[in-house]
């Protein structure tokens, strides 16, 4: 078997039973990496090992990816939380929205909050509203009894 002595090699290389191929479009995620790595170790030639400094590089960076996922994540989540906030905060109040069908401005009463999946959407008398047709909000007029 000849030697693989990069990650690079270990992807060409045809002969390897345990190769898969990947989707150019796919991202590589945390197990993707620590596959290639533990292949790379398993793969290196006895007489000319990785260099320290090389593998301490590899982990780094996987360290450094590792945290931009989470703070991603994390990040997303954070966004959900307050859109829905600020979402809920209208329920009662009067908004001015533009109609996506008509492109007109309408104007209604904020009843509920829908959510499904990632998509945040109100209920406005009835009509589905999403945050970027409002155009403005306002407390209803007072009623007197």
């Amino acid at each position: 078997m000849a030697a693989i002595t990069g990650v690079s090699d270990y992807i060409n290389a045809s002969s390897a039973d345990n190769i898969t191929q990947l989707d150019s479009s796919k991202a590589l995620g945390k197990a993707d990496f620590l596959n290639l790595l533990m292949a790379e170790l398993q793969n290196q030639d006895p007489l000319s090992p990785m260099d320290n400094k090389d593998m301490i590089l590899q982990l780094a960076q996987f360290s450094a990816i590792e945290g931009t996922q989470n703070l991603n994540e994390n990040m997303d989540q954070y966004i959900d939380t307050a859109n829905l906030a600020t979402a809920s905060s209208l329920i009662g109040k009067q908004v001015v929205y533009q109609d996506i069908d008509t492109g007109f401005e309408m104007i209604g009463s904020v009843n509920k909050i829908n959510v499904v999946g990632n998509t945040l959407s109100m209920d406005v008398d009835g009509a589905n509203v999403k945050m970027y047709q409002i155009k403005s909000v306002y407390n209803p007029p007072a009623t007197s009894e």
